[in-house]
């Protein structure tokens, strides 16, 4: 089964919901099958499409707490939650920091340091596209 969930994500031509959906089920993969597709995942991790993203995320997270992945794989994530502009586009990072809780802690160094670099460079303020022209909610 996982090698049906890594054809569909390394397959170009696939849709993008069945992407999507693939990259969900491998985060409960082995983390040795899922890291032998690791660039591939950097190529979702970094579309145009948020919820791909999320999915990218999503299928990393067990990486990004492994002694092994976490070097390469935490600055990837923080890139990403730096550059998020949606709420709901950072949800897999509650994973991430769920699963740091008993991880190394050189781990958990790298994942403090990334992920505050990513929190120092969030917007103060985002502009709704709904509502009123020029609506702004401060965080």
């Amino acid at each position: 089964m996982i090698e049906l969930l890594v054809g569909m994500v390394e397959d170009p031509e696939e849709a993008w919901w069945v992407v999507y959906d693939a990259m969900n089920a491998l985060r409960l993969a082995p983390k040795e099958k899922v890291a032998q597709h690791l660039d591939r995942l950097a190529y979702w991790l970094n579309h145009e499409e948020w919820w791909l993203r999320n999915a990218a995320m999503t299928a990393l997270m067990p990486l990004a707490v492994d002694n092994r992945y976490y070097a390469k794989v935490l600055p990837m994530i923080g890139r990403v939650v730096a550059n998020n502009k949606r709420a709901c586009g950072a949800r897999p990072v509650d994973g991430i920091v769920e699963k740091l809780q008993n991880a190394d802690p050189e781990v958990q160094a790298l994942a403090l340091q990334v992920l505050s670099e990513a929190y120092e460079v969030f917007p103060c303020k985002i502009h709704s596209r709904i509502g009123h022209k020029g609506t702004q909610a401060a965080l």
